[in-house]
């Protein structure tokens, strides 16, 4: 008989990605400069936990067979990018083919709540360093920041005459966004608003290819 893992059993085995002796080094990760790549360790930490997340719940809830498919053609399209030269894309095009219907549809829905994952995960680090950056005023203002930018504007000899006049000049549009997730990101305005994404279409798969993933606090259908 198959063991099934709970996810919070999943979740407490991938702690230690997390688990320091060294609370101050994290610190200065959060605090790090914009051209400093120790910034984004946390983030890489958070992706990596979340993703191996995911995977165990693809093997408790489609198997083996579903999960490696996935993470093969992962590992192919990062060799991809890595080295555009590979053959990493031919051999996932063969892949690709070689799925029944019912198969591509998962794959592709693990790789969409993957790529989810990674951009929750991405929002929550820019926000844990906006937070870092204030407890610690004596640290450098983060580029982007509202006091990385008047830092600049004051060094580029700008003064408060010459940034409103500037400031009068802007035209703020709002913008309805059909998906929730782009009204968090760096591009979307702060004035801009959502909008509900509109019904899927019915689908004529059985209910059994459906696969329940309980990521947000209650199952939520596959589908």
């Amino acid at each position: 008989m198959k063991k099934v893992i709970p996810i919070r059993e999943a979740a407490a085995a991938a702690a230690p990605l997390w688990a320091t002796a060294n609370q101050a080094e994290r610190l200065a990760e959060l605090t790090a400069k914009t051209n400093d790549p120790a910034k984004d360790l946390p983030l890489r930490r958070d992706v990596r936990f979340l993703g191996m997340l995911l995977g165990k719940v693809l093997v408790e809830q489609e198997g083996e067979r579903l999960f490696k498919i996935v993470e093969q053609l992962r590992r192919l399209f990062i060799q991809y990018r890595e080295q555009p030269g590979h053959q990493g894309l031919s051999e996932a095009h063969k892949i690709i083919s070689a799925l029944t219907v019912d198969d591509a549809y998962r794959v592709t829905k693990a790789f969409a709540i993957y790529f989810e994952l990674t951009n929750l995960a991405e929002t929550n680090h820019r926000k844990r360093r906006r937070r870092a950056a204030k407890l610690h005023a004596e640290q450098p203002a983060l580029e982007g920041s509202f006091r990385g930018t008047f830092r600049r504007m004051r060094a580029a000899g700008i003064d408060a005459g010459q940034a409103l006049e500037v400031l009068r000049k802007i035209k703020v549009v709002p913008v309805f966004l059909s998906c929730s997730n782009a009204a968090a990101s760096p591009a979307a305005s702060n004035f801009s608003t959502t909008s509900p994404s509109p019904p899927p279409p019915p689908r004529t798969t059985s209910s059994k290819s459906s696969l329940k993933l309980p990521l947000s606090g209650k199952p939520t259908k596959f589908a």
